[in-house]
């Protein structure tokens, strides 16, 4: 998903219950640099969707923790640590490099 120029990734947990933004360790290690933020949210019916909020990865990585949670190793942080999905439209539009004609 994309916002503003940025990529985001959007974590859904199937449970109203569950309370981590989980990322695998070979999603981390795959994709990592392709995201900007993740998002987390859950599922609380069928049709409907809390979101949470978001995180960028660099504050993910260094506030996240390690964990096995039966899987692989995964990365988590809990979904209330997440900055209010509402400060997404705040964001300045990312410029890329091939857009970037100031130098």
């Amino acid at each position: 998903m994309a916002f503003r120029g940025y990529v985001l990734d959007v974590k859904t947990r199937s449970k109203p219950f569950h309370d981590l933004l989980m990322v695998p360790e070979s999603q981390w290690i795959r994709k990592r640099q392709k995201y900007d933020f993740y998002v987390g949210c859950n599922e609380i019916e069928e049709d409907w969707v809390r979101i949470w909020g978001f995180i960028n990865k660099e504050r993910l990585e260094k506030e996240g923790e390690w964990g096995d949670f039966g899987r692989e190793k995964t990365l988590h942080i809990s979904l209330k640590k997440l900055n209010p999905i509402i400060e997404l439209r705040d964001l300045e539009p990312k410029v890329s490099p091939l857009q970037d004609h100031t130098g």
